[in-house]
């Protein structure tokens, strides 16, 4: 006697029983579990595509102007910064102005 023939009938549901064999049951539950799978890679390709639109979207917003690359451009945005705050009295920014003697 086979397995399958040994385990011929299977109870399913309501108290209705259906005669399956082993190798039918084995068939849908590799089905079953195929189909898990394709829509776990779904959620992972989803997820994926997601999270590189976000990034995206946060390197647009976090984009510095091209300016900002060089040592000397951030020595004059530190400059300018330092400028801003009210330290105005350096010597390249106000110059003295004197009157025309004419």
């Amino acid at each position: 006697m086979r397995a399958s023939e040994r385990h011929a009938s299977l109870p399913l549901g309501h108290g209705t029983k259906k005669n399956t064999t082993l190798a039918q049951t084995i068939v849908e539950i590799r089905k079953a579990a195929d189909e898990l799978f394709q829509l776990s890679e779904m959620d992972v390709k989803a997820c994926t595509k997601q999270r590189k639109r976000r990034t995206k979207e946060k390197q647009k917003e976090h984009t510095f102007p091209l300016y900002l690359l060089t040592h000397y451009s951030i020595y004059y945005l530190s400059r300018i910064q330092f400028l801003a705050k009210g330290c105005t009295n350096t010597g390249w920014l106000c110059t003295p102005v004197t009157p025309n003697p004419s």
